[in-house]
């Protein structure tokens, strides 16, 4: 499910934004992206198995509170803005696929992920969102049935354009695929099964993040063969229905529904860890419980924090902002969070 989570709206829709725009000039990153979610997983887990504790609170040992305040304050912006774009992507879905109005539409986007959260245990939540993961299937399938031109030729992954549109495309896909976010799960989600079953796997979650990187992969291929080669140069998406033209060849006019689905599926997935993620970053640097297998009443500093980033997530939404550049540029500000991350995870791990 940590993997899964990592293929939410925000990637969807960068990945597609990268495939329209740089075709399949840029999908040489994927093999050093997949060796990435690998070691960067895998320090995760241990980190989550020998010091039992979040990353926040290993930021607040090392560094003082004052400076893991500071850091962790710049990660929970980021969450909030990626949660936002999510959020604003599946409700602007659900006001053109259904004709609900956008503020109830808005409503549904954050109400269902903090429902999950509100009324499942922690093994709960990860079994429902795993019931949704073969949804990501449907790229694969759109991908193949694209019948990608030219993708065997070396010169197809040669990057060409403007390189400011290159770097920023980069910087996203590199940001969609290594979440901070997925991190912060995975260490308290091995933590948490370490304290409540004994034991928990380092290596296992590996399947998961290679699915994802997989996912994503799929959708930069379909996006590049189809909305790339269209024009024969770089195309730069304005709406969520210009990106779902992406599965045409495989849905017809069904796309946009599929498209739909799928988007939906993702943000029900995603939102839930993302908001967590901020709840257990606040509740670890006040040295309050955290965790889903808590009661609201037990851990009441984790909950009112996840849901004040879905509440201020859904305020977003209700500008009514075009999703599609939001969902970009979250991704790109993760990018950018990035590279502090894997220092932290690695001097930790040397700690361990």
């Amino acid at each position: 499910m940590t993997g899964a989570s990592d293929a939410d709206p925000s990637a969807i829709v960068t990945c597609t934004q990268v495939g329209a725009s740089t075709g399949y000039g840029l999908l040489w990153l994927f093999p050093f992206t997949t060796a990435g979610l690998i070691c960067l997983e895998s320090l995760a887990a241990r980190i989550g198995i020998r010091r039992g504790r979040g990353i926040a609170t290993l930021l607040s040992e090392r560094f003082g509170a004052p400076a893991a305040w500071a850091i962790c304050s710049v990660f929970i912006g980021v969450n909030v803005v990626t949660l936002a774009a999510d959020v604003a992507g599946a409700a602007s879905i659900l006001n053109e696929l259904t004709g609900l109005p956008q503020p109830l539409a808005v409503i549904m986007a954050a109400g269902v992920p903090a429902a999950v959260v509100s009324f499942g245990t922690f093994s709960q939540v990860r079994r429902v969102l795993l019931f949704l993961t073969p949804l990501y299937l449907l790229y694969a399938l759109a991908a193949v049935a694209a019948h990608p031109a030219g993708l065997l030729q070396p010169s197809a992954f040669v990057p060409r354009g403007n390189i400011r549109d290159l770097l920023f495309a980069g910087v996203g896909l590199a940001g969609a695929i290594l979440t901070p976010y997925v991190f912060f799960w995975q260490v308290e989600d091995t933590a948490q099964r370490e304290r409540r079953y004994g034991e928990a796997e380092t290596e296992g979650g590996s399947g998961g993040m290679i699915f994802a990187n997989l996912v994503l992969l799929f959708v930069v291929l379909m996006a590049a063969a189809t909305l790339h080669s269209t024009t024969g140069s770089g195309l730069q998406l304005a709406t969520l229905r210009q990106a779902s033209d992406a599965l045409r060849p495989l849905l017809g006019r069904g796309a946009f529904v599929s498209f739909s689905a799928a988007i939906l599926a993702s943000e029900l997935i995603a939102a839930p860890v993302i908001a967590a993620v901020c709840g257990y970053v606040v509740a670890n640097l006040t040295q309050r419980r955290a965790g889903l297998s808590w009661s609201p009443q037990l851990a009441k500093t984790f909950y009112l924090a996840t849901f004040v980033a879905l509440l201020l997530a859904a305020c977003f939404a209700l500008l009514n902002v075009n999703p599609v550049g939001p969902l970009f540029w979250a991704q790109v500000a993760n990018g950018c969070l990035l590279p502090l991350l894997i220092v932290f995870l690695v001097i930790e791990a040397r700690g361990t």
